[in-house]
C-alpha cells in the first residue's frame, strides 16, 4: 500500500526551505451547469464527457444541475442516456447555482483560487436559441481551460451562454 505524502520540506542546497505545500497540484475546477430536460444541454453532454477525459489530469469537473425538477433519478437517467461518467451535483437548493452566479444551463465556470476566471458556453456551437452554426469555430472552454494550464491569461474569460434558463426560487 502506497501512503500520499502529506507535507514534505527540504531544504535546497542554498539554505532556502522549500515545501511540496506551496507547490499547487491542485486540479483546475471547472462546473458546469446543466438540465436533464434542456435540449442544449442534452447535445452538450458528449462534448462535456470528451473534455472531462481530455483534461482528466488537469481539471477536476462537476456538473450542476440547479432546476427544482431535477431529481437523483433523473440525473441518473440523463447520465445512462447519454453515457457519461463524469461527477453530478444535484443543487436543488440551487446554493452554488447562486454562488457561481449562473443563469443558463449550459452555463460553465472556471475556477482558480477561489475566484470565478471563466464564464459562458461551452463553445460558439449555437448562436442562439434554435439557432446551431454549421461548424464550431471556438472552443471557449477548452480554450479557457489550456490557458489555465498555462498559467496564462484567459483571452476570452466571458462568452454568453446559449441555453435554458434557471429558473430561481
Amino acid at each position: 500500500m502506497v501512503k500520499s505524502l502529506q507535507y514534505f520540506c527540504l531544504i535546497s542546497i542554498s539554505l532556502l526551505l522549500f515545501s511540496l505545500d506551496l507547490i499547487s497540484n491542485e486540479k483546475i475546477k471547472v462546473v458546469i451547469f446543466l438540465s436533464e430536460d434542456c435540449p442544449i444541454s442534452q447535445y452538450y453532454a458528449k462534448e462535456i464527457s470528451r473534455i472531462d477525459s481530455l483534461f482528466s489530469e488537469e481539471i477536476e469537473l462537476e456538473c450542476v444541475f440547479p432546476m427544482k425538477s431535477s431529481r437523483n433519478e433523473t440525473i441518473s437517467n440523463f447520465k445512462k442516456t447519454y453515457n457519461i461518467n463524469f461527477r453530478t451535483t444535484l443543487d436543488t437548493s440551487q446554493f452554488l447555482a447562486k454562488k457561481y452566479k449562473a443563469t443558463t444551463t449550459p452555463e460553465a465556470v472556471i475556477i482558480k483560487d477561489g475566484i470565478v476566471i471563466y464564464r459562458g458556453s461551452i463553445d460558439n456551437k449555437f448562436a442562439d436559441l434554435g439557432k446551431r452554426r454549421n461548424k464550431v469555430s471556438n472552443r471557449y472552454l477548452i480554450d479557457a481551460i489550456n490557458q489555465t494550464i498555462f498559467n496564462k491569461e484567459i483571452i476570452t474569460p466571458k462568452t454568453k451562454a446559449i441555453g435554458c434558463n434557471i429558473t430561481y426560487y
